[in-house]
């Protein structure tokens, strides 16, 4: 059988994951640090584990995947629970990605007559010799850090940033206690954000958004230059991971001074 785990037991998988390099969107769903759900074979001593992550909306395998008792049902537990709640929420699609290279092909037993399709996903990890504030950059835009302040300025479009830290993080409050957030204003809205997405431990995820029109004008740079400035101070290290075809988010990590550490596949199927 499967069953959902409430979040006070979170930590009973935490042995599952102790092995695993990156992911920390998994660990920081198990510290409850940021929202999701967790799906296991056994409520009180779990083998193996599904782990939903709500900021990305994507699950991802965990633990001994030659778990018969585990393999024997997920499959008809997506089908007949998560797909219908993923649809209440008006998303058409599952993606998923394993911890490891067992997982990954897993994955693409389990779902393949679904046609499951795969791209890599590229972590980075910044190398310190490499990164160089250019506060000449920096300093011609309009930059802020988001506090409790924010919610009395007269910004036209707060939920802009409201809305995108509010579904990594759960509440703002949430946020406030755990993450680092920088925006860029003009004509008196946010144009661009740079936040954590993820906290696990002292690695924190970095998240960017610029508005269509406001993009390829430096904010994300700009903006996450002052966040690994920001990370440098906390003693937080900053964690860069983004699809192998979005080229532009591969050249802003090598100009931040990046380095490509590892990759895993991401899988996806539509319904």
């Amino acid at each position: 059988m499967i069953y959902e785990i409430d979040y006070c037991d979170y930590y009973k998988i935490s042995h599952l994951i102790e092995d695993v390099k990156n992911f920390p969107e998994v660990r920081a769903i198990i510290d409850n640090n940021n929202p999701g759900k967790i799906y296991v074979d056994d409520k009180d001593k779990p083998r193996s584990a599904l782990v939903w992550n709500r900021g990305i909306q994507g699950f991802y395998f965990i633990g001994d995947d030659n778990n018969d008792n585990f393999l024997k049902y997920i499959n008809e537990y997506i089908k007949d629970k998560i797909i219908n709640g993923l649809i209440d929420k008006e998303i058409n699609w599952f993606e998923i990605s394993g911890v490891n290279i067992k997982w990954e092909r897993r994955i693409e037993e389990l779902f393949k007559e679904r046609g499951v399709k795969y791209g890599y996903q590229l972590v980075y990890g910044l190398n310190k010799n490499r990164f160089t504030y250019e506060s000449h950059l920096i300093n011609g835009f309009d930059i802020r850090k988001v506090n409790k302040g924010i919610f009395e300025t007269e910004i036209r479009n707060l939920d802009f940033v409201i809305s995108e830290l509010e579904l990594f993080w759960g509440t703002i409050d949430n946020f406030l206690d755990n993450g680092i957030c920088y925006y860029a204003i003009e004509d008196n809205k946010i144009v661009s954000i740079c936040y954590s997405g993820f906290k696990a431990s002292k690695t924190q995820t970095i998240g960017i958004e610029t508005l269509e029109e406001y993009k390829r004008r430096g904010y994300a740079y700009a903006l996450a230059s002052k966040y690994i400035e920001d990370c440098y101070r906390q003693d937080i290290i900053p964690y860069w991971d983004c699809s192998e075809d979005n080229i532009g988010s591969k050249k802003l990590a090598e100009k931040l001074g990046f380095e490509k550490r590892d990759q895993y596949r991401c899988y996806w199927f539509n319904f």
